[in-house]
């Protein structure tokens, strides 16, 4: 089977992307700074909030944002609200949102990022 330039195909068990170029499938990522730029354009209050809730669950409030919203997706699909079946993305782009915030809180408030951390 021939594939033609620029086609592109889906992982279904992992909902990695890819396209076909110059004869052989590479990854197609999406850009790696959209979740973390929604985290990082958050207010200065919401990224404070996200950064204590770092310290407060030993730095994985970032891993349980994803796995909470993996959880609904595939709750949702399992009793049949949707038909789209979760991805890694679904589990990436929440974590991500917060790992955005935290790290322009960090880079913007130092002192007060390390204070809240340590709570």
């Amino acid at each position: 089977m021939a594939y033609q330039e620029g086609a592109t195909a889906t992982n279904k068990e992992t909902g990695q992307r890819y396209i076909f170029r110059g004869g052989k499938w590479e990854e197609l990522t999406p850009p790696p700074t959209s979740a973390r730029m929604m985290g990082a354009n958050l207010s200065p209050t919401t990224q404070g909030a996200m950064t204590f809730g770092q310290g407060a669950t030993f730095n994985m409030l970032d891993e349980l944002a994803g796995a909470a919203a993996l959880g609904q997706m595939g709750q949702s699909y399992a009793m049949g609200g949707t038909n789209v079946a979760p991805t890694r993305a679904d589990y990436t782009a929440p974590r991500d949102i917060v790992r955005g915030g935290t790290e322009r809180f960090a880079d913007t408030n130092p002192n007060l990022a390390l204070g809240l951390e340590r709570n």
